[in-house]
């Protein structure tokens, strides 16, 4: 993965200014993700050997980043604050054992594993501030006793709420501060649970003569006998998950807890799903069994160690994330030439940069000149290469020959069959479809309908690419898996009549996502997107005691959400304080929520003019608030007064929409905005450069018109006349 960041000084009391990578926006959201180069303008005179401190602020970091080390040789201080990190392990810190700071404040960290500050021998500075930490011990902090801590701050989780500083150190402990190490460490044994340890994560595996060895599956030792029974007997079962052949009866909440998409499901945010069933087509049973199982017993058994790979997509899909830990080791660990396309493959398509960086090596391998580690990103690349010297005797070690075959190719040059000499793969199903007695379905069904015999054959189907099927892999499954037509990185969701549809990613726009665009000001949105803003740009605290923007707006429809400022992304609403804007019907409001109470401020003496530009001012101190268009003011406060008078707002700044809208708003709004934001300004500031502050986004545009040779449906319009003088 590469990154962009800027180059500056930070200063921290009693330590001094750090020449500091400042990263803000990435999306680091698999494990194992690799930092391959972090680009970036140095100061005058400076280089990658200077940097020492990296700062990711307020950006998508879920798992902690790997390879930090061999960019900044020098680093000392690790800064991942309000980014979302799940965990850290000692595995995370591996190279990084001459930092003196490690700074993880206002995350999702739940667990500290007691090996994490092993051979960290300069650690001084330690905070995991705001997280959600429960299950941790005393022995995290003995490795690093000799090292003379300085600080130690785990204020504000879940089950402690403390810190210490030694005298000489300035910056305060909000929580519970303690007069030593001794006494916190004492303090977290009291109040944490003991942590799972890294060996319980993970079984330890080697392999010798190319034999599969014995693995303890086991994840964590949570799970009660009564679990595995519910499994075993499907006893108070409330949904059943239903497979070709066979059905399951399972329960929703023990899906829900590790599968969010399970979670969405149930929740009836999904379309076309029976309240009672849910149907898994075209999928091994012995699959689905194994999946399932999981759930129960964080448990894989080892005697279907053939099937990793559909094991590991059944659970990419479904956003198992502990399975799909365990079994990313074992693929890895039982990677070979047989099996390094397949895998790579695989990882390419859910994103998993350290299984296809363990796969590309392999690959590297198969040829006389190494690949360019720059071809690991250019999938096609490789895959075009292999098409074109499989099975000739050129600078390729054909994978998909066996041992017999590879030799007898060296030894008599002599072409091979590529079909009939082909090894059928047990880990890759036949175009999506289930394999049934050497022919597809698709193509049995064909038969069936032709009134063809059916015949037994020993012949084995052709492996299709990916979205084709048929006898001769001519017909089109999946329009998105077979022509890929989503441009960088876009996301291709299939429609009826085999159409295609996709979202575009932060950067790109147009049918395909084909078109760059390079947001300054101004941002248009067509109701299918969002674009996530850096809080920081709008306030320097998630506490406040008043809130203040101006937002110039164009709009086609009556109905849509202009900003949301409120819980962090991905959080469906469960109370917390926010602002919002919306257009309902032709009428502007805004509402904001504090302390539990809620106002909305309707602006009824001015409409909102479709395709007329509008501005629009917010400003808010304690539980009063104004809402100002086009001049004209309108005033509100909570129907009760409040015993706090700051807003908390823990999340960035959403415009024209949100993942998840219903969910993420509590059900307020529904619609996305259709139009454009011109400007968005902070109250004692000038106009945001959304290009310089954007976290994410999905399906945003610039407001000018539509690249050349592409269709515009939007009339001249559309980007919005200037409002009336008043």
């Amino acid at each position: 993965m590469e990154l962009v960041c800027k180059f500056n000084y930070c200063y921290w009391y009693t330590i001094g200014s750090k020449y500091t990578s400042i990263i803000t926006s990435s999306s680091i959201t698999e494990p194992n993700t690799i930092i391959k180069t972090i680009n970036g303008n140095h100061l005058e005179g400076k280089s990658d050997k200077d940097i020492e401190e990296i700062w990711f602020n307020g950006t998508t970091v879920n798992y902690f980043p790997q390879g930090l080390n061999k960019i900044f040789p020098n680093l000392k201080t690790v800064i991942i604050d309000y980014c979302g990190l799940k965990s850290i392990t000692r595995r995370d810190l591996v190279g990084l054992e001459n930092i003196q700071m490690l700074w993880c404040g206002h995350n999702k960290i739940a667990s500290l594993p007691d090996n994490l500050f092993r051979n960290m021998n300069k650690l001084i500075y330690i905070s995991f501030y705001d997280n959600d930490l429960h299950c941790m011990s005393s022995e995290v902090l003995k490795p690093i006793l000799k090292n003379d801590l300085k600080y130690v701050d785990f204020s504000e989780n879940r089950s402690i709420d403390a810190g210490y500083r030694d005298s000489s150190y300035t910056l305060l402990i909000y929580g519970n501060k303690v007069d030593s190490v001794a006494q916190l460490m004492a303090m977290i044994d009291e109040k944490c649970d003991k942590p799972m340890k890294d060996e319980q994560t993970f079984s330890n595996t080697n392999l010798k003569d190319n034999k599969l060895p014995q693995r303890n599956k086991k994840l964590k030792d949570f799970k009660s006998d009564g679990f595995k029974e519910l499994w075993t007997t499907g006893r108070f079962s409330d949904i059943t998950i239903v497979t070709d052949t066979e059905k399951f009866k399972v329960h929703k909440n023990i899906l829900a807890i590790q599968s969010s998409v399970f979670t969405s499901i149930f929740e009836d945010k999904m379309k076309d799903r029976p309240s009672d069933e849910i149907h898994l087509k075209n999928i091994n049973v012995n699959i689905v069994t194994i999946f399932l199982k999981f759930f129960y017993t964080d448990e894989v058994d080892e005697t279907e160690i053939s099937n990793l790979l559909e094991v590991f997509a059944l659970a990419a899909k479904f956003k198992v994330e502990n399975l799909m830990s365990v079994v990313e080791k074992m693929i890895t660990d039982d990677l070979n030439d047989d099996n390094a396309m397949d895998v790579f493959k695989l990882a390419c398509r859910f994103n998993c940069d350290g299984m296809k960086t363990s796969a590309f090596e392999v690959i590297q391998s198969m040829f006389d000149e190494p690949l360019k580690d720059e071809l690991m990103n250019q999938p096609e690349v490789i895959f075009e290469s292999i098409f074109r010297c499989e099975g000739k005797q050129l600078n390729f070690r054909n994978p998909r020959l066996n041992r017999n075959q590879r030799n007898q190719q060296e030894d008599h040059a002599k072409g091979v069959d590529k079909i009939a000499d082909m090894i059928e793969s047990a880990n890759v199903q036949n175009c999506g479809h289930q394999i049934v007695g050497g022919e597809d379905e698709s193509f049995q069904l064909q038969k069936k309908k032709s009134g063809e015999a059916e015949t037994s054959t020993n012949v084995p189907a052709p492996i299709c690419r990916p979205g084709y099927t048929g006898r001769s892999c001519d017909i089109i499954s999946d329009i998105c898996l077979a022509n890929e037509p989503c441009e960088h990185g876009g996301i291709c969701t299939t429609m009826p009549d085999n159409n295609y549809h996709c979202d575009c990613t932060l950067g790109y726009t147009g049918e395909n996502c084909q078109h760059m665009v390079a947001l300054k000001t101004k941002a248009r949105f067509k109701g299918d997107g969002y674009l996530e803003l850096n809080r920081s740009t709008i306030a320097t605290s998630s506490s406040q005691l008043s809130s203040g923007l101006a937002v110039l707006f164009s709009t086609k429809e009556p109905n849509g959400l202009i900003l949301w400022y409120g819980q962090e992304r991905g959080k469906g609403f469960n109370g917390e304080d926010f602002l919002s804007l919306a257009v309902n019907d032709g009428i502007l409001e805004f509402t904001f929520r504090i302390d539990g109470e809620e106002s909305v401020i309707k602006h009824h003496s001015v409409p909102v003019i479709p395709n007329r530009r509008h501005i629009a001012i917010l400003k808010r101190t304690a539980n009063q608030a104004s809402l100002e268009l086009d001049g004209f003011t309108e005033y509100g406060e909570t129907a009760r007064p409040t015993e706090k008078n700051e807003m908390f707002l823990a999340g960035h700044v959403f415009l024209g929409g949100a993942p998840d809208l219903k969910r993420f708003t509590g059900e307020r709004y529904s619609n996305g905005f259709i139009g454009c934001i011109h400007t968005v300004e902070p109250i004692l500031g000038g106009a945001i450069q959304l290009g310089e502050n954007t976290i994410s986004s999905l399906n945003v545009d610039d407001c000018s018109p539509a690249p050349d040779n592409e269709e515009e449906d939007d009339d001249d319009d559309f980007f919005g006349t200037e409002p009336p003088v008043v």
